[in-house]
């Protein structure tokens, strides 16, 4: 008996004290010294209270460990709402390998969202490699449209455009502003070359795509993928538009490389230089444009 009263002894003194308790008439349980810091979250709270233990009572390792998973599951969503996948990769990882954690379902939630988010990030980055090579097609509309849909469904924030693994990422965001203007030059290619020619001409002299010189070029390759393209081009554009054309191919077939801006005839308008600058890089090969 007297070995079980040392040992209860042992275990009270190990806890803090924690000041006495009054009860006013209200019956509501007050303490004073109960209240260090006001914090938010049940594992920050825990976290302000664990300086009034004793560190070598079980009651602070417990505690210690419950902040720890409070942490790691707070980092989750953290990672997820800044769309910093890496950092969102390992705190997965670290909760999976905690006992504890491992079968929760919101861990379980965050490792699905974490696969979902890394294919659509893969085929997004698949598609603006293509575009920074002027090879963007028609079907990459449709794909990188389902791919950022489901992204957006995932909750992600902008660092997820700022990988450094992926550097073709960057011109996602580029690229999504035009996705409207590309639809519609998608429904016209399928009508055919004439009324794809008079669209994707008044799309590029209103300046819709000026901001992406690779997306202009990618969607003149989808002209000049009809065969009469050229017919065609030739009853609408200008004979300025044509010289210019001419003068910059053979520039690049004599020298291999595109002429200064100086070089340009003074009377040829900007509009139409830049045109002839389209067709010129849309017919070479993506090799000489990388």
């Amino acid at each position: 008996m007297a070995a079980v009263a040392g040992l209860a002894g042992q275990r009270a003194n190990s806890l803090p004290d924690l000041g006495a308790s009054t009860i006013p008439k209200d019956g509501q349980i007050e303490f004073e010294q109960l209240a260090p810091v006001k914090a938010k979250g049940g594992g920050a709270a825990l976290k302000a209270y664990l300086p009034l233990l004793d560190r070598r009572s079980y009651v602070y390792s417990a505690g210690c460990e419950n902040v720890r998973r409070s942490e790691v599951l707070d980092n989750m969503d953290r990672y997820r709402s800044e769309g910093d996948l890496p950092r969102l990769w390992g705190a997965v990882r670290r909760a999976k390998l905690d006992f504890d954690l491992s079968d929760k379902f919101r861990v379980h939630d965050m490792a699905n969202v974490l696969a979902r988010a890394t294919k659509h990030k893969l085929i997004c980055e698949n598609v603006a490699r293509r575009v920074a090579n002027s090879a963007f097609t028609t079907k990459d509309v449709r794909v990188l449209e389902k791919a950022l849909k489901e992204i957006e469904q995932l909750q992600l924030g902008p660092k997820l455009w700022k990988d450094p693994m992926y550097p073709c990422l960057r011109q996602v965001p580029v690229v999504t502003p035009h996705l409207e203007t590309l639809r519609q030059l998608v429904q016209e290619h399928r009508a055919g070359c004439a009324g794809y020619c008079a669209a994707w001409l008044r799309v590029v002299e209103s300046g819709e795509l000026s901001s992406s010189l690779e997306l202009e070029v990618s969607t003149a390759r989808w002209l000049l993928a009809f065969p009469e393209a050229t017919a065609e081009l030739g009853m609408i554009v200008n004979g300025d538009v044509q010289e210019e054309f001419w003068r910059l191919a053979e520039s690049i077939d004599s020298k291999g490389a595109e002429p200064p801006a100086a070089s340009r005839p003074a009377g040829l308008a900007p509009k139409d230089a830049h045109l002839a600058l389209i067709l010129v890089r849309a017919g070479l090969p993506h090799e000489e444009i990388a």
